[in-house]
């Protein structure tokens, strides 16, 4: 998924379609069965295909009853922060060498240093093949920073700030 953003192959669309399908999953956890699920995405905007196909997925390999999801869905928005996270504090720090490991294999998130330190030691060898924003870690670097900064700002300050400016100027549209 963060390759999907850094490469701009996302959209708002797809964003949507995870985050509801989330919420959906915490449904089926709650106890919601299939027909419910089925009309949570039907009242999401999702015809009646799609909104077939979603609650299908949280339900494959569970109970259609409810109380026993397929979380895949979740795990990918978990996978999401937890590596966007470790990249930011990783690169904001100048460990450059990190992102790569990425591509090393399935790894998690908390493997990445022993990775490194194998890598390090000529007990493994770094990923041959790289995606170009992998391989560039300049703008990387630059949107992690980017984003650190913007996690440290004062989101309801600002918030308020820009309501407060964008009612002012619909108040004064004719």
């Amino acid at each position: 998924m963060l390759t999907e953003f850094l490469t701009g192959s996302t959209s708002i669309g797809r964003m949507r379609r995870l985050s509801d399908r989330t919420l959906a999953i915490k449904m089926a956890e709650d106890g919601a069965d299939f027909c419910q699920l089925y009309q949570f995405f039907l009242a999401h905007d999702q015809d009646e295909t799609n909104a077939y196909d979603c609650a299908r997925r949280i339900c494959r390999g569970g109970l259609v009853e409810g109380g026993a999801p397929f979380t895949k869905d979740v795990c990918y928005l978990d996978g999401l922060l937890r590596v966007t996270n470790f990249l930011r504090v990783a690169l904001v720090k100048g460990h450059l060498d990190y992102a790569p490991l990425f591509f090393a294999g399935k790894i998690e998130v908390e493997d990445v240093p022993l990775v490194g330190r194998l890598v390090r030691e000529g007990l493994a060898r770094p990923p041959d093949h790289l995606p170009e924003w992998a391989r560039d870690l300049s703008y990387l670097t630059a949107f992690m920073s980017y984003s650190a900064f913007l996690g440290e700002c004062d989101l309801v300050a600002e918030r308020r700030r820009y309501e407060d400016l964008i009612a002012r100027a619909e108040a004064e549209m004719p």
